[in-house]
């Protein structure tokens, strides 16, 4: 039987995370326990965002020159999909990252458009390149990406024999991408394995700036999204973040 933490013992656990007297096999010793529990709760957020935000483009829908082929991800906040260019030019594929229609929030809305200025300014080979964006009817803001044809690296990491000096180098490219958005002056604040792609020959892309932010506009504080189990320290103090947050 899994075991997993308590509503007390979860709030001791994190006070004890917080002690830095805290022994670190302490912390080595609890781990499973604690992914069983993020897990869990991560699952019962997910399905309850699943069940009030089921909006899905159905295939073959046009947005500018492409087409709906399927949906390949769907977060707290958006849905993407694979589609292919349909003007005759060239072949292509992209991945076209699109609001829920139900979040149509100013709110949400101003994420959306601080992920494509921030997707503008970053350049770099292992960072998803923004190529298009903007309004389906109804207002709905979309975004147009380079698609990664790939699996994410911890699927990539359980399914491939890796040695140490292989994810070394995985590990070692991850770090580049992020260097060059701190280097933009940008926050990623969303960085876990499922946002890591893997392509051919051991490409690594670094996906989904949707919580980030601009580190020299104001000072960034706490956002709604992320995934619980791999959240900083500031995002449950309520404190500020800072490139330490994705350190």
């Amino acid at each position: 039987m899994e075991e997993y933490f308590s509503i007390e013992e979860w709030n001791q656990f994190l006070k004890d995370i917080g002690d830095s007297s805290t022994h670190v096999n302490v912390l080595i010793d609890n781990q499973e326990k604690a992914s069983i529990t993020f897990q869990r709760i991560q699952e019962e957020l997910q399905n309850e965002l699943t069940n009030n935000f089921d909006f899905s483009l159905p295939t073959g829908f046009v947005i500018g020159k492409f087409e709906i082929v399927e949906v390949i991800g769907k977060g707290g906040m958006s849905s993407v999909y694979l589609a292919k260019r349909i003007d005759g030019l060239f072949d292509q594929e992209v991945a076209i990252k699109l609001l829920a229609p139900e979040l149509l929030s100013q709110k949400h809305k101003s994420h959306f458009e601080t992920e494509r200025q921030i997707l503008a300014r970053l350049n770099h080979p292992n960072i998803s390149k923004i190529l298009d964006g903007g309004l389906i009817k109804g207002g709905i803001p979309y975004l147009i990406m380079e698609y990664v044809n790939g699996i994410t690296l911890e699927n990539y990491l359980d399914s491939n024999e890796c040695t140490l000096n292989d994810r070394i180098d995985i590990f070692k490219r991850i770090c580049e991408a992020v260097r060059h958005a701190h280097g933009q002056l940008i926050l990623h604040r969303d960085l876990k394995p499922s946002n890591v792609i893997l392509g051919e020959e051991r490409r690594v892309k670094l996906l989904d700036f949707g919580i980030g932010g601009f580190i020299d506009e104001s000072q960034i504080g706490y956002s709604e999204g992320g995934t619980i189990r791999y959240l900083p320290p500031e995002h449950f103090t309520l404190q500020e973040y800072s490139v330490r947050s994705d350190i």
